[in-house]
């Protein structure tokens, strides 16, 4: 989220008798956040061109908090974390590099970019950085007359692997010059043939993949493109959704990304495979296809009973739905009466066996209907796996519940004004009307509860998932972006306010009586740089 403000009128005050103000007094305030840190909440001040970290803790039982602030380069862009949230990057324009803050030891380390990039992509494991253009059309962040938009860079945070508590000390950075037009990057996980491990990184491209290995030495190994047309065909396929299978390092022949492109029927299996017997590359590439079905638009990855891999795949409009066994291709058409274009998966123990079971809830956005599904029985029993509810209110959008083991999730309603619970284990739901519009929600760390805030409301409302019950919490005013850390467990409403106004609560029993409101944050900075300036 990002916000702008115009609070400068009282430090213009203090600082009025000198020609020499300090930066950011002819322009507003942008802030970037709030967001979760791995140990506290951070905000990025675009103006101050700084990184903002709040920490909370309890002292003697009670709220309390400290502030760090770490510079960033000129014109800073956004924020993006790293998965492990212990690692924020910062594009700066201005100058053209790329902060790179380690949140917990409070270091920052700047890099140089050789081109005016404007995204950032980031591996699951939080090992390698992308810096890249945000789409083919995207205008860069600086003034070039002229952008390689095909140019990637690519950050590795620890060169070699990162051992347990390493933090960060040398960086390493390529520059490639892709062979197609990015559309979109996919990491896919590590994997391992004849003892070297891989890291992939898959970029989309018109009727193209190319596949980009991290830590390749050799440059006939770093980019290998696959098309999937003729280079002469003026059809055009767009890769929409990419999965992987499991990597056993004991398989050597197990390695498969499976491509659901637009324009095409046919789901794509790419086999990455041992080098030929003579060939100088690490990697042996084939490219297959299998039917998907008559219109697919998306597909999910499990797997079933019999410890097997399959993909399902939903055909929207045309009411069907394929699942794919990986290893043999084959496949089993499903005609059901519902259209579904979204799928959420999540795990149940079995009520007999107490075996974890995968399942997905299926839905289309702007309709009534949910589906339950059995993923690891729908091939055997088709659509006696499939339990539908009709919901009250059209879907949105369903949540599940982040915490492990967790059988609820949260759907929110067109228009933003009510809510769901859903039973994953029972099939039922609790409908929760309201008479306010969501500003933003957030599951609690255990995931027990749901925390809301709403437009123009004093309040934060605690939802037991349990039961659906809803508790108010009265908040000073009213609050917008929610952010929740895991430990220690507290909760930051953020209140929207120009000068920077946060209230922290408890994140297990959050009461008014308890909360602890921060004013002021944003012109702390201000009235340093007038008092600096005067």
């Amino acid at each position: 989220m990002i916000r702008t403000s115009h609070v400068i009128a009282a430090v213009l005050l203090l600082a009025g008798c000198t020609e020499d103000r300090p930066q950011g007094y002819e322009q507003p305030l942008s802030v970037v956040g709030p967001v979760e840190t791995a140990t506290g909440f951070a905000f990025l001040h675009r103006t101050f061109q700084e990184l903002m970290l709040i920490t909370p803790s309890y002292v003697a039982g009670e709220l309390d908090f400290q502030t760090d602030r770490i510079p960033v380069g000129r014109q800073p862009l956004s924020l993006v974390l790293t998965p492990d949230l212990e690692v924020g990057l910062v594009i700066n324009a201005g100058d053209q590099t790329l902060s790179i803050i380690d949140l917990v030891g409070l270091k920052v380390v700047e890099q140089e970019l050789p081109s005016d990039y404007d995204s950032l992509t980031v591996s699951p494991d939080s090992r390698f950085v992308v810096a890249h253009y945000r789409d083919a059309q995207s205008g860069g962040s600086g003034e070039f007359v002229f952008r390689n938009q095909n140019e990637i860079t690519v950050f590795d945070l620890y060169p070699g692997g990162r051992t347990e508590g390493e933090r960060l000390s040398e960086i390493e950075s390529r520059v490639l010059s892709l062979r197609s037009s990015p559309l979109g990057f996919d990491f896919i996980p590590p994997f391992t043939i004849q003892g070297q491990t891989h890291h992939l990184l898959v970029v989309r491209a018109e009727s193209a993949l190319t596949l980009v290995d991290m830590t390749a030495e050799s440059p006939v190994d770093l980019q290998r493109r696959l098309f999937f047309v003729p280079e002469t065909s003026e059809r055009t396929l767009l890769p929409l959704r990419i999965l992987s299978t499991q990597d056993d390092p004991a398989d050597e022949l197990d390695m498969r990304l499976f491509v659901l492109t637009s324009g095409s029927q046919d789901i794509f299996e790419i086999s990455i495979l041992p080098p030929l017997e003579g060939d100088d590359q690490a990697l042996n590439l084939s490219i297959n296809q299998f039917p998907g079905g008559p219109s697919p638009v998306e597909m999910i990855s499990y797997i079933d009973r019999r410890d097997e891999q399959k993909l399902l795949v939903l055909n929207g409009a045309t009411r069907e739905l394929v699942v794919v066994d990986v290893q043999t291709g084959n496949t089993t058409d499903l005609d059901i009466d519902w259209t579904v274009t979204h799928a959420v998966q999540y795990l149940l123990p079995d009520p007999d066996t107490g075996v974890e079971q995968q399942w997905a809830l299926l839905y289309t956005p702007s309709t009534y209907t949910v589906l339950y599904v059995n993923l690891s029985t729908i091939e055997d029993r088709g659509s006696r796996a499939i339990i539908p509810r009709t919901l009250s209110r059209p879907i949105q959008s369903i949540h599940l519940v982040p915490a492990g083991g967790a059988t609820k999730a949260i759907v929110v309603h067109s228009g933003s004004t009510a809510l769901s619970v859903l039973d994953l284990a029972h099939h039922f739901d609790i409908p929760l009307p309201g008479s306010a519009t969501l500003s933003n929600i957030a599951f609690s760390a255990s995931g027990d509860y749901l925390f809301t805030t709403v437009a123009e409301v004093a309040v934060l409302v605690l939802i037991e998932l349990e039961n659906g019950h809803p508790t108010q919490i009265n908040l000073p005013e009213a609050g917008g972006r929610l952010a929740v850390l895991t430990y220690p467990q507290v909760i930051l409403v953020d209140h929207m306010a120009e000068e920077g106004r946060v209230t922290l609560l408890n994140g297990v029993e959050p009461d008014e009586n308890t909360r602890l409101t921060i004013n002021g944050l944003f012109l702390e900075e201000l009235f340093a740089q007038a008092g600096r300036g005067l």
